[in-house]
């Protein structure tokens, strides 16, 4: 581990972005000293390692932009600012969909929360339930995933007071039911950077209209309801496994129930 009679020199990203290299090494290697490569008080003989990256900084690592610049057949690179254990996802809703998505982002490396009606205790998952949590939720999202069914309480549950919980600059994917999200206030946090960018995959109107100005926004991807289809081999297996355990007196998985709506 360096010490204090090290010295780091760091030509990566300029000096608009030379004090986050500062902090980082602050929090990992407290007794190491960094200077930037361009700070003339540093004598050659001091310099005992040197940190080389000319990567253009502040720019985020966004599906969205990556396609926008394959489409213009421009080269468009960039670093994020996060990685996946710095990168807190909220899973609004907690069926059997959400809760298979909360575990595979957990076993990415995610921090994950999940909000549902109910409280469920889920190994690895902050857990909130009930409009009283909602709020703490979105707070501790930086990227906020709704799978939530579509009821009375869920209707426009993302708008623009609640998106608001939500950090500055946060993400938003929607692959439940389109009457979760305002898409009026949804366009209008993407435009003054509220939010950072959207993954769209449900709308309230389907298909959604070709002048809709979601098609074109660049910072929101539509997609046209396909997250959520099984082919139709393993829909046919699934209800012929149910009708056989009918035949045999059960109960079937995933059955609806009038009195929740879902």
């Amino acid at each position: 581990m360096p010490d204090a009679t090290d010295l780091l020199l760091v030509k990566s990203g300029g000096a608009s972005v030379f004090h986050e290299w500062i902090d980082g090494f602050a929090a990992c290697c407290p007794g190491l000293t960094v200077k930037e490569w361009d700070d003339t008080s540093v004598r050659d003989d001091e310099v005992t390692y040197v940190l080389v990256g000319q990567s253009a900084h502040g720019l985020l690592r966004d599906w969205r932009r990556l396609a926008l610049a394959q489409e213009q057949r421009r080269w468009d690179h960039f670093l994020g600012r996060r990685t996946a254990r710095d990168t807190r996802v909220g899973v609004l809703g907690l069926g059997h969909i959400g809760l298979t998505a909360a575990r595979m982002l957990g076993g990415l490396g995610f921090p994950v929360h999940g909000w549902s009606r109910s409280a469920k205790r889920i190994d690895g998952v902050t857990s909130y339930a009930g409009m009283a949590q909602l709020r703490a939720c979105l707070e501790a999202s930086d990227i906020v995933v709704g799978l939530l069914p579509h009821t009375n309480e869920t209707m426009r549950l993302i708008r623009a007071e609640t998106i608001g919980w939500m950090p500055h600059g946060a993400g938003l994917v929607s692959g439940g039911r389109g009457s979760l999200v305002d898409l009026p206030d949804l366009l209008a946090a993407l435009d003054s950077g509220r939010l950072g960018g959207a993954v769209l995959d449900v709308f309230e109107q389907e298909p959604l209209p070709p002048d809709h100005p979601a098609w074109v926004h660049p910072r929101l991807t539509v997609t046209s309801h396909v997250a959520g289809f099984a082919t139709r081999r393993v829909r046919a297996a699934y209800v012929a496994e149910a009708m056989a355990v009918l035949e045999q007196g059960g109960t079937p998985l995933y059955l609806y129930q009038h009195e929740r709506g879902y």
